[in-house]
């Protein structure tokens, strides 16, 4: 028997729409579920590359789940990381090398070359 992994992360964030933006437009992943369903705005939630991001109005600050960080991994790591560098808010994760950052909405991600 194979042992679990992980399917997906759920994070709930206060700036929706710039956290899905940040992932669909800067960083190339795709929608592949919306709640509702019919993708009818606003959306409560969107899954993005096994990221299934959660509306959050009611948090305080712009990053309100109890996750650490999120790693990826990606074919061309420095070109995925010109473009996140090239966004308005994203500085590197202190103590961490370069491909550690902290989104504009106060996520940490991790990002790997895809072996």
């Amino acid at each position: 028997m194979a042992a679990p992994c992980v399917e997906h992360v759920a994070v709930k964030v206060r700036d929706f729409e710039a956290a899905l933006a940040f992932f669909t437009d800067v960083m190339g992943m795709e929608i592949t579920l919306t709640d509702p369903a019919s993708g009818e705005l606003p959306l409560n939630q969107a899954w993005v590359g096994g990221i299934q991001l959660q509306r959050d109005e009611a948090g305080s600050g712009a990053y309100s789940g109890d996750v650490s960080h999120i790693g990826l991994v990606a074919d061309d790591v420095d070109a995925l990381l010109e473009a996140v560098y090239a966004q308005p808010g994203v500085r590197q994760a202190e103590g961490k090398p370069r491909n550690w950052f902290v989104a504009p909405f106060g996520l940490t991600i991790e990002i790997n070359e895809r072996q």
